[in-house]
């Protein structure tokens, strides 16, 4: 299209040329690029030092190959606002350059006439602020644009007041790639032209249209939440005024498919989403929705639902109050959202098998509720959505679909309902801001919102149409930049042949071209659709047979699979022919048509008016086809406007703020064009300067006088430092008003500058530093003597001053410390004083509070016994009162009555024969526990007494209780005195010797008292004997019979015992030896012997030899032997009856002090419980140690005793005579005897060992006692 530029001897982008200590970049990777510092540079290698965080060339030593490393810009150069200023415009310096301005939160820079525009994915509302819309507001046509920071707001202030100057029609045009902020930008360019050119009230209707356009026509997409899935052009026209009066929008390429499918983690268009979330009770019952939008399978397929920091219900309100402000009524809102609802529904109808090639629709509330919305028959949609009808030879036959294109019919029609209805908002929006018959003034600005590059893994139809179009806008793009290229060198009288300038007509002409001039992609599309049996295979297959020589076209030879490659001007696509075919036709059956067109809904009745027209154009005009007239027709009506160039940027895929992805930077730079705008720039002479700039900045480099360029002319200077540096012509150009250089050249300028400005600061600054070095010297040798003369002085002042203030301090330190210790001791006495006084206290009361518990105690007690004394005296009174009787009397009574019961009453009538001879007097019974008072029961009169015996009953009874109350008392006071010796009642023995005393003198009374009772029965017969003296009197009866049987057991072994003693005497008396008692002294009552030995076992002690100082008599006197027998036995049964005292109570003891120590048992004054266990251990011991030796001496004896009466038994049974003994004839002699006694005491003896080993074991210093 151009001449191509000679080759330069200056090379741009080498580091030929550059020396040590200049900036360089290094290639570490395909991606990455690592400043660094140059150390030396050889043929083919070089070495250099790294940045780091540190710093520039604080980094490693590396050697790379020349090839590997590019120049970089010098410092001044850093953070330039316009990428074509750089000296060096290679990638590295361009991506390095828009990394510091966006660190910076400077988001917006130029490419020559581009503007940049870098996603921040945050609020930077310093950036648009109303100081900064006055300032770019306030910007005259006269003044220069450079002399402004990018902005959008400088960008659209130029296309208005370009506009209002020349009176042409201006286009902003904005394109990127998904998420790089297009819709961002396209409404702040929007509102700045709003508040610039407004005034009218049609540019609030103007503003509205975004947020409807984005709830219908935006989705989230895995890169975007708030992508635009369609193109739009806004053309905003001005009257005479310049003030806006209307707008038209036209849309291209709407992504349909998007209603029926997404991908997991995208979501369908937000209007759904916000109607489901913002529907009052009122409008989801009128739209038939369920709670959950889950429920739905075109907005829960994907599996996305909800965006972080988006508000549907929010923007649903948004959206109907935009409805209202661009002219749409309720009525028409609530018609839309039914048709949206229908969508909805129509996803949720299912089909199943009818046959292996046939389906039928599912009854189900989707289909009910579809038809519903619809307002069309249920049949009819159902017959329109399982069959279709063709028509042959002037008949028509309905055709049953199969599942898969049965699925593809209810999406088709879900599919065509949402783009009609999208086509008919965006007609009431442009019918909102028509001109009319306004007065206009004919010019325009138009802003274009279209998708940006796009290349995914799997690429078809839509990606193949969006980048069609991005080829298109590029074209353009680039003739456009060339333009103004040509018009900037024509202006300054520069030879514009120089400029090197490539298009990319040939991928154009890959995808459009159409016969007579050549075929294209689109054009053998749709010859493919015009063959009904053309598949996706034909057409890869028609693809590669015309298109392969094309150089931009190709595909993998060594597949079978049908995709192809296109090579773009943003890099190589790969697409796949599948379903390329259906949706170029876009066909919709005729039958889902008709029952649209039939159907009652005004709405749908409306929009099917334009499906059926489309669809009866749909034989000519395929998509593919559509879209490139639509695309033709945007191209001109931007080549008739003048052009500005927005590039949005996404800095990062995550969408994060602060973060600067430098390969995707640069990917989406070459994709919408700025690296080709450098390469165009680079091509030409991008790096310009004004002449006196260029003077004023380098006019020191000259030599001599040249350096003082005062007064001359600054083109002079100009030509002079281009000639002292030797530039090459073909380098530069030198206008009217600017010098123009090639890429590189000022930055060899730049470093030679460097150098010798280091070098003049290095020599100024050893000159200056030598003259203040010896004015310093001088003045310090002065200054120093002077100081040491003069801190002299004061340090001798200071030591006399020191020592008066050490002095007084001493007198000071010495006073305060004895007044503080005086202070201190005062203190602490007081303070020992309280505690004193506090602790005497303390003890005092706990004394006082332990003697008021015992008074207290005490007094209760004695209450308690005062009370119960007063209350047996009572009721003996009443006893005494009510029988009239004494209390000698009913005692006596009692007691026989207690003793005998009813047998006593018999006796008292009958009289029994004279009692047998006195018999042995028993032994005494066992303690027996009192029984404790019985509640009172209700008197009743016994069935089997008489009248006479009741009386006497009564009195018994009563008597009786108060006995039993009174015992009870006094067993519960002997039982708080001693807890280990229990309450005990009378003895039945002594109350049966007493009864036998008094029982003349009772018997007389009981005949007095028959007399009476028999003439007063009547009285008697009411009286009644309480429960509690009948349970008493029958426990005494149960205790007399025990008593009785015990009585003769004893009698018994009396008389057996005496038998035995008497075989003894006998024994010994036929063996010819004395009495037992020596000399004729009559033998003892063995029985005597033993019921004092049982009565006086208390009185028994061991002698000191072991025998006993009363009753055990020495060996070899009279009797001793039978002595011995009895009173052995009586020490050892006092020794069994002291060890079942003594060990019960230490074991007591024991579990009482533990129970002190863990705290579940209270004491009343403090005990330690470690010092009483050691003091009851210790005692245990003692009487361990004495026990021990008492049993040891008793078994001693009772070996004695054996040893002295073995040779009497052994001689078989004789004497010292040598006479026979008796008592081979008698069956209890003396061998016997002799045998059955020392057994016994033997056998006593050991169980008594036994049992004080057991209670040794219980000991209170075991373990369980602890």
């Amino acid at each position: 299209m151009a001449a191509v530029a000679p080759v330069a001897t200056w090379k741009q982008d080498t580091i030929e040329g550059l020396e040590r200590g200049s900036r360089v970049w290094y290639k570490a990777s395909a991606t990455t690029w690592i400043g660094a510092t140059l150390q030396s540079v050889s043929a083919h290698e070089c070495t250099f030092i790294t940045d780091s965080p540190a710093g520039p060339g604080t980094g490693d030593a590396l050697t790379a190959k020349s090839e590997l490393l590019v120049p970089a810009n010098p410092p001044v150069l850093d953070g330039v606002n316009d990428l074509t200023g750089l000296s060096y415009l290679n990638e590295p310096s361009i991506l390095n350059n828009l990394r510091q301005r966006y660190d910076n939160d400077l988001i917006y820079s130029h490419a020559g006439p581009v503007l940049i525009a870098v996603n921040p994915f945050k609020g930077v509302q310093k950036l648009y602020t109303r100081e900064v819309l006055q300032h770019y507001t306030s910007r005259s046509t006269s003044k220069q644009a450079e002399l402004y920071e990018p902005h959008i707001f400088l960008t659209a202030d130029k296309a208005y007041k370009e506009m209002c100057r020349a009176g042409n029609s201006q286009s902003i045009v904005i394109n990127g790639e998904s998420g790089a902020g297009k819709t961002e930008t396209t409404k702040i360019a929007m509102r700045y032209l709003a508040g610039l050119a407004g005034g009218t009230g049609v540019e609030d209707q103007v503003l509205e249209t975004n947020p409807l356009l984005e709830a219908f026509g935006n989705a989230k997409t895995l890169r975007n939440n708030n992508s635009s899935r369609f193109g739009k052009l806004i053309q905003i026209y001005f009257n005479n005024q310049r003030h806006i009066c209307g707008a038209l929008i036209q849309t291209y390429l709407l992504e349909k498919s998007r209603v029926t499918h997404q991908l997991s983690g995208e979501r369908n268009y937000h209007i759904f989403y916000q109607m489901c979330k913002g529907a009052t009770a009122e409008e989801r019952k009128l739209l038939r929705m369920p709670d959950n939008l889950e429920d739905f399978s075109y907005l829960s397929a994907s599996g996305c639902s909800t965006i972080a920091g988006v508000d549907d219900a929010a923007d649903f309100a948004h959206v109907k109050h935009s409805m209202a402000v661009v002219g749409i009524d309720p009525a028409s809102q609530t018609l839309m959202f039914e048709l949206l609802s229908a969508i909805l529904w129509l996803g949720n109808v299912s089909y199943r098998h009818k046959t292996a090639d046939s389906v039928e629709v599912v009854d189900s509330p989707a289909l009910t509720n579809s038809a519903a919305l619809l307002r069309v028959p249920v049949d009819q949609l159902t017959h329109a959505l399982s069959k279709r009808k063709i028509t042959a030879g002037g008949e028509s036959i309905d055709v049953e679909l199969k599942m898969e294109a049965a699925l593809d019919t209810r999406d088709a029609l879900a599919k065509s309902i949402y783009a009609a209805l999208f086509r008919w908002l965006v007609d009431k929006i442009n019918q909102a801001l028509a001109v009319g018959n306004k007065r206009t003034s004919g010019t325009s600005l138009s802003i274009l919102d279209i998708y940006g590059f796009e290349c995914f893994k799997q690429n078809s139809f839509e990606q193949l149409c969006i980048n069609y179009a991005n080829e298109r806008l590029q074209q353009q793009f680039n003739r456009h930049l060339f333009k103004l290229e040509q018009e900037v060198y024509g202006s300054e009288g520069i030879d514009w042949t120089h400029v090197d300038f490539e298009d990319n007509q040939l991928c154009v002409d890959l995808i459009e071209s159409r016969p007579p001039k050549g075929v294209g992609i689109l054009s053998l599309l749709d010859e493919e659709c015009i063959y009904p049996k053309a598949t996706d295979s034909t057409f890869a297959a028609k693809l590669r047979q015309n298109l392969a020589k094309n150089p931009h076209f190709g595909y993998d030879k060594r597949s079978t699979s049908t995709d192809f490659l296109v090579d773009h001007f943003a890099g190589d696509v790969v697409y796949s022919c599948n379903n390329f075919l259906d949706k170029n036709r876009d066909t919709l059956s005729s039958d889902l048509t008709r029952v649209m067109c039939g159907s009652e809904h005004p709405l749908l009745a409306e929009v099917a008016v334009g499906i059926a027209a489309g669809q009866d154009k749909r034989g000519s005009q395929t998509v593919g086809f559509r879209f490139r007239e639509q695309l033709q027709d945007l191209i001109s009506r931007l080549d008739k406007t003048e052009l500005h160039f927005v590039r949005c940027i996404k800095p990062n895929g995550l969408q994060v703020a602060a973060t600067f992805d430098a390969p995707l930077t640069l990917h989406q730079l070459r994709c919408c064009g700025v690296l080709e705008v450098t390469r165009i720039a680079r091509a030409g002479y991008p790096t310009r300067y004004l002449h006196h700039n260029f003077a004023e900045r380098y006019h020191v480099l000259l030599h001599g006088a040249g350096a003082d360029w005062k007064g001359r002319s600054a083109l002079d200077v100009c030509k002079e430092l281009l000639a002292e540096f030797r530039i090459p012509r073909d380098m530069y150009q030198i206008g009217r008003t600017k010098l123009f250089f090639r890429a590189g050249v000022l930055g060899h300028l730049e470093d030679t500058s460097a150098r010798i400005n280091r070098t003049v600061l290095f020599c100024q600054s050893q000159f200056r530093m030598a003259i203040c070095r010896r004015a310093f010297l001088q003045k310090r040798r002065a200054a120093t003597s002077i100081q040491a003369h003069a801190r002299g002085r004061q340090a001798r002042v200071a030591y006399t001053e020191l020592l008066r203030r050490h002095r007084a301090a001493r007198v000071i330190q010495t006073r305060h410390r004895s007044a503080a210790a005086r202070r201190q001791y005062k203190r602490d006495y007081a303070s020992v004083v309280r505690l004193q006084m506090g602790l005497r206290r303390w003890q005092l009361s706990r004394r006082i509070e332990a003697r008021l518990v015992i008074r207290r105690k005490r007094e209760v007690e004695e209450a308690a016994i005062a009370a119960a004394k007063q209350a047996a005296a009572e009721k003996w009174e009443a006893v005494q009162q009510r029988f009239g009787l004494d209390a000698t009397s009913i005692v006596k009574v009692l007691e026989l009555w207690t003793v005998h019961g009813d047998a006593f009453m018999e006796w008292k009538d009958n009289p029994p024969p004279p009692p047998p001879p006195p018999q042995p007097e028993p032994m005494p019974p066992p303690v027996q526990p009192v029984q404790p008072e019985q509640p009172e029961q209700p008197e009743a009169e016994p069935a089997d007494r008489s009248p006479g015996k009741g009386r006497v009953a009564a009195a018994v009874a009563a008597a009786a209780g108060a006995s039993a109350t009174a015992g009870a008392l006094a067993a519960h006071s002997v039982k708080d005195r001693s807890t280990d010796q229990p309450a005990t009642v009378a003895e039945p023995a002594a109350q049966n010797n007493h009864v036998a005393a008094v029982g003349g003198d009772v018997d007389g009374d009981a005949n007095g008292e028959e007399g009476s009772e028999g003439e007063d029965g009547e009285d008697g017969a009411g009286i009644v004997v309480p429960e509690s003296a009948l349970e008493q009197i029958a426990l005494w009866e149960e205790y007399s019979c025990k008593l009785e049987q015990r009585v003769h057991a004893l009698t018994h072994e009396n008389d057996a015992l005496q038998r035995q003693i008497e075989g003894v005497q006998e024994t010994l008396a036929a063996a010819g030896v004395e009495g037992l008692s020596g000399g004729n002294t009559p033998a003892r009552d063995i029985s005597t012997t033993s019921s004092r030995a049982v009565h006086d076992n208390n009185n028994a002690s061991p002698g000191p030899d072991g025998g006993f100082n009363e009753d055990w008599p020495e060996d070899g006197a009279d009797g001793g032997q039978r002595s011995s027998v009895v009173s052995g036995e009586r020490y050892v049964t006092k020794l069994q009856e002291e060890l079942g005292k003594r060990a019960p109570m230490f074991v007591d003891d024991a579990n009482f002090i533990r129970e002190v120590k863990e705290g579940t048992s209270q004491t009343l004054y403090p005990m330690d419980p470690d010092a009483e266990l050691r003091n009851l251990t210790r005692t245990w011991s003692d009487f361990k140690r004495d026990f021990e030796s008492r049993l040891d001496d008793t078994g001693r004896v009772l070996k004695k005793v054996g040893k002295t009466r073995s040779p009497r038994t052994s001689n078989g049974g004789s004497g010292d005579l040598g006479h026979p003994s008796p008592a081979r004839s008698s069956p209890t002699g003396a061998g016997g005897y002799d045998e059955d006694g020392d057994g016994s005491r033997r056998t006593k003896h050991k169980s008594l060992m036994s049992k004080f080993s057991h209670f040794g074991r219980g000991k209170p210093n075991s373990a369980e006692a602890r």
